[in-house]
């Protein structure tokens, strides 16, 4: 009763003290129960459900609204963008505010001191308005000497970056259009004018009109004046003139020179040279290389490769373009401007010339299939143009001293093998015919005909007396080494160039070794680096082959060191690991090392230099290591520990070496330097 009682005083919101007020909770008993029926029967109202097409509706609005604001911002950003820092719109006030205010308040305040007439706005007299028209066309025609004036300027700028093209574009620029066609119509527009007024007798409607439409375009053009030169002395040294030249080497150009060969022979293309592109650009490289304008060389480079890209893709108004054609005026020019780059001591400029030349060269080996100009059934890339041109550079810029151009064409040299490797031959799946003892296929030429020219390259070094710049060769053939042994070839086109690279390597490498006079390093050494790597994956010993013949060639220049053995030794562990895993490469190249130390043991005699005897001990010392390591690895194979072992107690001149040497003061330094 009492947890009725209290509930019944809730519901008719009384304090809980009168749910023990049994009298009252009585009278009110029928109302209480009404309430208690009425909450336990009653059911919650659900609230009005749109329809699904009004919430479709609603959704679509509220998105395209979204999209509205936010393409509304992005546009506005843009065009702050645009003015503020593509058109520089500050840079066009060419009125100063203050004086403009301060003459304006001047007047104003004399006009309301000292005027005795009211103030009103009124279209002055016939004559007066005769007066202003014809002193507006006396100031324009005043103009027209300053605008004249600027355009000479522009012109003589435009002619300073761009030479001849100037004659060719620069009048056909829309801002000499434009000011040009409002001057011309504003002074036709003044003279009619004043004409209509000198013979009218009174003032008409048509009179005020044309007086007050004078008047406005008169306002505008002097106002139009300055930011239009701005934009026009902007345009004349703009390199965006670069990308118009480059692109007018198109379908209208391609027809120009089709017709003045067909009307006036072959010989006789003089008639449209002088508007010919590339001569142009190399009138403009010209003067940009003698000025130091880097901008202006980068943007021959890099308009040039775009434009071939286009060419090739077909864009546009590039249809009847030929893209081989374009590919060679790319090097023309490059050899046109790059003599003179080197001739004004500008690396920057001749380094630029050489990565346009190669950027192309790249292009054209991985889309050579497209420059099948002859429809060939056999179409094979040949080389032949980019090896030309850089024996040419390369001679140009020895006879220059330019050493560092030297350099980043020999870089330039390993990266056009690189991409023959990695993507030429795997284009055409290429497979080297193993079975055969001489190579007979054209994709092999390619490759010895590649070592050949790079071959001939090198020596000039040699008559130049530049042997500094071996250590590049020498990063050319090692780095390459890596580059074929990862590359996505066949294992028999694999072995074929280590063989090609490994070859031509040990004949620099014995040719120039003589004339080094500093240590053997990692620098002047082309071995090594990817023998271990070649032994897991090739299998064919030839990297390491080459090198075992570069020891004998460092012997006999008495220039064999700790560097060269330290990377036989570390090969040899290597072979070790592997030989743990049944792999007969690693035994054989074990082998190899083991018997290439034992051959250079015996060419060491008592009587030796202290260099050979330090070579001697260093041996010793490397090949305890190898000992060491294959213990350590519990190596099992019986022959190799067995040779090992005799080779190790052969070196019985070992201390008698060490006492020599310690006497004179010769130390031996071994990798750890003790």
């Amino acid at each position: 009763m009492l947890v009725y009682d209290q509930k019944a005083a809730a519901l008719l919101n009384l304090p809980l003290h009168y749910g023990n007020n049994l009298l009252l909770l009585r009278k009110v008993k029928v109302v209480v129960n009404l309430k208690i029926y009425r909450q336990m029967n009653a059911t919650t109202p659900k609230p009005e459900v749109p329809s699904s097409r009004a919430k479709l509706l609603t959704a679509s609005i509220t998105q395209t609204l979204k999209k509205l604001a936010i393409s509304c911002r992005r546009s506005w950003f843009r065009l702050g963008f645009f003015f503020k820092h593509e058109i520089r719109i500050k840079e066009f006030i060419v009125i100063e505010p203050r004086v403009l205010c301060g003459i304006f308040l001047l007047v104003l305040s004399g006009f309301i001191i000292l005027s005795p007439r009211p103030w009103s706005i009124a279209m002055p007299s016939l004559t007066g308005e005769l007066y202003v028209t014809e002193n507006i066309l006396r100031t324009v025609s005043i103009f027209i000497g300053i605008v004249f004036s600027f355009i000479l300027l522009s012109f003589n700028v435009f002619y300073k970056y761009f030479g001849r093209f100037t004659f060719i574009t620069f009048f056909r620029s829309k801002e000499i259009r434009f000011i040009f066609t409002f001057f011309i119509s504003t002074l036709i527009l003044l003279v009619y004018t004043t004409t209509y007024l000198k013979e009218s007798t009174m003032r008409d409607s048509y009179g005020d009109f044309l007086y007050l439409v004078s008047v406005v375009i008169s306002a505008c053009l002097v106002l139009s004046v300055i930011p239009v030169l701005i934009l026009l002395l902007r345009s004349s040294q703009n390199r965006n003139n670069i990308k118009i030249l480059v692109a007018s080497f198109n379908k209208e150009w391609t027809e120009s020179e089709f017709l003045n060969r067909v009307f006036h022979g072959e010989g006789k293309g003089s008639r449209t040279s002088d508007r010919d592109p590339i001569n142009l650009l190399i009138e403009v490289g010209t003067a940009a290389i003698k000025d130091f304008d880097r901008q202006s060389i980068f943007a021959i480079k890099k308009e040039c490769i775009s434009h071939f890209e286009k060419i090739h893709r077909q864009e546009h108004d590039f249809v009847y373009v030929s893209p081989f054609e374009f590919y060679g005026r790319i090097g023309d020019m490059g050899r046109a401007l790059f003599p003179v780059a080197i001739k004004e001591r500008n690396e920057i400029a001749a380094m630029v010339m050489i990565n346009m030349l190669f950027e192309a060269e790249v292009f054209y080996i991985r889309n050579f299939k497209d420059f099948n100009i002859h429809e060939l059934d056999e179409h094979i890339y040949d080389g032949i143009f980019f090896g030309v041109a850089m024996k040419e550079m390369f001679v140009k810029a020895l006879q220059f001293n330019e050493d560092g151009v030297a350099e980043h064409i020999i870089e330039k040299c390993r990266s056009w093998l690189e991409v023959v490797i990695n993507d030429y031959l795997p284009g055409i799946k290429y497979d080297y015919p193993s079975g055969q003892r001489f190579h007979t296929d054209k994709p092999s030429f390619l490759v010895t005909g590649i070592y050949q020219s790079m071959q001939k390259l090198f020596r000039n070094v040699l008559s130049y007396k530049k042997y500094q710049l071996y250590k590049q060769i020498s990063h050319l053939f090692s780095v390459t080494d890596l580059t074929i042994v990862g590359s996505g070839n066949t294992r028999s086109t694999k072995v074929f160039l280590l063989q090609q690279n490994g070859l031509y390597n040990i004949e620099e490498f014995e040719t120039f070794i003589k004339f080094i006079d500093s240590e053997i390093s990692f620098e002047n050494y082309p071995f090594g680096i990817a023998s271990s790597r070649e032994l897991d994956e090739v299998k064919s010993l030839v990297p390491l082959q080459y090198e075992l013949k570069a020891l004998d060639i460092l012997f006999t220049q008495n220039k064999l060191n700790v560097y060269v053995i330290n990377s036989i030794k570390a090969i040899a562990l290597h072979s070790i690991s592997i030989l743990r895993d049944d792999n007969k490469t690693g035994k054989s190249a074990l082998q190899l090392i083991l018997k290439k130390i034992a051959q250079i043991k015996s060419y060491v005699s008592a009587g030796g230099s202290d260099k050979q005897k330090e070579v001697y001990i260093l041996l010793y010392k490397y090949l305890e290591m190898i000992k060491y390591f294959s213990d350590e690895k519990n190596l099992t194979d019986k022959d190799i520990v067995e040779v090992i072992q005799n080779l190790l107690s052969g070196f019985e001149m070992k201390e008698n070496f060490e006492r020599e040497l310690n006497v004179k003061g010769y130390f031996v330094l071994d990798h750890l330097g003790n």
